[in-house]
């Protein structure tokens, strides 16, 4: 790896003599910012910049936090290495720290709470569009064919909701009974049909977690504004999951 300078270029240097210099520093960055990232040059536009994956180095203390910022760190616990959250505000009233991983591996005991198989379609000439749970046919052990919901039984609906100029869409979640907690994890995951775009979906951005996520309902969104299917055909189908902490 090329080394960086940062003298170069001086305001008295000519080009004619730095060049290679800073050919050299473009260089350097190029292959510095490879470190967990795919390179800004990588044949898959899509990919450039992305993460491949954080590597922290180890601290020997918790680093502090201001207001409104949480750090993730890795900290060392006795002979091992393990990953912590701390809290925003440490100066202050905050800072909680909270180990992550026990001798790294994942410190916590997640369940799957609720889940679905969403397909969605749109009316014709129109952004009104119906979010309905996948069924699946299937033969009992008398033979006889029938049809499963692919979603759990607390997922009681899926309805479109008022969506603001940067969504695409915006759908409501209703669960019932009512997840456990507010406080989950959730993962929406799109996937194609007929060479379709994936979407960008995610909690509703523009709300506040007290209105978006609660233990009765989640609100999602997708952002991303051109589809480019055949109106009345199957949009995509998005795949909900909620993890909650078990007991």
């Amino acid at each position: 790896m090329p080394l960086y300078k940062t003298t170069i270029p001086a305001a008295n240097d000519r080009i004619s003599a730095t060049w290679r210099d800073l050919r050299n520093n473009f260089g350097a960055l190029g292959e510095i910012f490879q470190v967990d990232h795919y390179a800004l040059d990588d044949e898959d536009a899509d990919l450039r910049g992305r993460h491949i994956k954080a590597s922290h180095v180890t601290q020997s203390a918790d680093p502090t936090t201001a207001v409104g910022e949480r750090a993730v760190y890795s900290k060392l616990n006795g002979n091992t290495v393990d990953l912590y959250m701390r809290e925003d505000d440490s100066a202050g009233a905050g800072g909680t720290v909270k180990k992550i991983t026990s001798d790294q591996y994942l410190d916590v005991n997640l369940r799957l709470e609720a889940w679905a198989v969403v397909v969605i379609t749109r009316d014709p000439g129109t952004l009104n569009f119906t979010f309905k749970v996948a069924e699946q046919e299937y033969e009992d052990k008398d033979g006889v064919v029938r049809t499963r919901r692919l979603a759990s039984d607390n997922v009681a609906s899926i309805t479109q909701i008022p969506s603001s100029v940067a969504e695409w869409f915006a759908a409501r979640f209703a669960f019932s009974p009512s997840l456990s907690t507010a406080d989950y994890i959730w993962s929406l995951t799109s996937f194609q049909k007929q060479d379709l775009r994936r979407q960008m979906l995610s909690a509703r951005p523009d709300a506040t977690y007290s209105n978006s996520v609660t233990a009765a309902k989640l609100d999602v969104a997708s952002t991303t504004l051109s589809i480019g299917v055949e109106d009345g055909d199957d949009v995509y189908r998005m795949v909900l999951k909620i993890w909650t902490v078990a007991p």
